[in-house]
């Protein structure tokens, strides 16, 4: 949760993704709800390794997590989301 007046953190509400993993992943995740410019502005201040490949990383996890996001959380039984991200990746496939 945020502040948007202080433009401050105000609390988290969803511990379920919290893993070690590929920092370009949770980049992703910010270009995709807010756009790369933000996502930019937040790698200012990322003090890890930014790699040659971190932006196509970037680039994959924008295009194919939705799809696989829904495959994920729809194959624990709902139907619908299953069949979202089935039709999201062929989709993808036709690209």
């Amino acid at each position: 949760l945020c502040d948007p007046e202080r433009g401050e953190l105000t609390g988290i509400i969803d511990w379920g993704d919290c893993v070690i993993g590929d920092p370009a992943l949770d980049i992703a995740g910010l270009a995709i709800a807010y756009g790369r410019a933000f996502a930019e502005q937040v790698l200012k201040h990322y003090q890890g390794v930014v790699d040659d490949a971190f932006w196509q990383r970037i680039t994959f996890y924008r295009r194919y997590d939705p799809a696989f996001s829904s495959l994920i959380y729809g194959s624990f039984g709902d139907e619908e989301i299953f069949t979202q991200g089935v039709e999201a990746l062929r989709a993808l496939s036709l690209d």
